[in-house]
This record gives structure tokens, sequence and C-alpha cells, in this order.
């Protein structure tokens, strides 16, 4: 579930940081996740770089709210304009904020997985980018992630050979269920070529 580093231009970082050591908003063109593009004009307050992404951590002036931007969908190098005065920051950790808002705010399904093994073991499998972990008591563990589709997640956690069960959302709990019916179709099937072949 991991993806591969984002290439990101340097003057839009070095834009970003400077606008954020002066307290200026800055005005970009930036491409969401569905792909529409729009002009934004935002207080910048921290960069954050997560391993494969930066991510900007602002005040989205036109949306009246926290945004956080990842920085390689922005169009154009940031241009700075009037001085702002701070606000009270959305989390004490932005880092953490960051973490949160990528993992499971911009996706479909907002998933809670729990599985039969402990911390360490999920956390040797489970890049940070994917979602969260926590124990959940002796010998489990819950993750908390976002995902656009059902069945990848289901396809690739079925993989590992932990059991597992899906907490939420009912969607993919449902989905499960036809996926684990077509598997069973598809193994009856074989069984019944091969004595078939044998008769």
């Amino acid at each position: 579930m991991a993806a591969a580093s984002t290439p990101v231009n340097p003057e839009v970082l070095t834009a970003f940081s400077a606008a954020i050591t002066e307290r200026r908003c800055v005005a970009f063109r930036y491409d969401r996740h569905d792909g529409e593009s729009s002009r934004r004009i935002v207080e910048p307050y921290r960069l954050v770089d997560t391993g494969r992404r930066w991510y900007l951590v602002a005040f989205d002036r036109s949306r009246e709210d926290w945004r956080t931007f990842r920085v390689d969908r922005c169009q154009s190098v940031p241009v700075a304009r009037d001085r702002f005065a701070p606000r009270p920051l959305p989390a004490a950790d932005l880092a953490a904020y960051v973490q949160e808002s990528i993992t499971r705010s911009p996706y479909s399904y907002d998933a809670v997985i729990r599985f039969s093994a402990p911390l360490a073991e999920l956390e040797a499998r489970v890049p940070s980018s994917t979602g969260t972990l926590e124990a959940d008591g002796d010998g489990h563990t819950l993750l908390r992630a976002g995902f656009d589709s059902l069945d990848f997640p289901l396809a690739y956690l079925a993989s590992w050979d932990i059991d597992f069960e899906v907490l939420e959302p009912a969607e993919m709990r449902e989905r499960a269920l036809v996926v684990a019916e077509r598997l069973r179709r598809s193994a009856a099937t074989g069984v019944r070529s091969g004595a078939d072949a044998h008769e």
C-alpha cells in the first residue's frame, strides 16, 4: 500500500518556507486529488516531510478552514502577499495532524480493521503513510486508514496470513462477503473440473 516518493519543485518549497518565516499569505494554483484545479490563497504555517511527500499545513482563506496541501500538486510557484497574524493551530502536533489528514480524510472509505497480531508485528508491515496503528488488548492491533477502493485493501490484507476483522465501514464488510463467496465458487469449480478430468 506504500507509494514511491514524489518529486517536488524546489522553488515551491523555498517559496513556502520563506512565506512561513515571514508570516505572509501565498497564492498558487493547486490540483486536488480528484483532478480539480483552483487558485488558493492561504496562510502557511508549516512544511511536513512524511518521507514520501512534502505537505503544507495552512489556513485556507477562501474555505475559512485549515487544510493540508500536497506540495507536489502545486502547479505554480507560490506568490507572497500580505502579512497575517498567527491563528491558534489546529493541533499541538502538526506532523501527527498531517498524518491523520493524509491517511484518512482524502479517501472515499474510512476503515478500521482489527488484526489478531501484536502491535510490533503490524508496525513492521504497515508503513506510517498507510494508516495509524494502535494496540487493542492482548495480541490485537487496530489499523485506521483511508481507501478509495475496497477490493485492493481486502486482497492485500488477506495475503498477509493474519486473521483480521473489518470493524468499519459496513460497505467493506459487505464487499468482503461478496469476494469470499466468489473465491469459494472459484475453488469449488476447480475441484469439480479436476474430478471430471480423472473419470
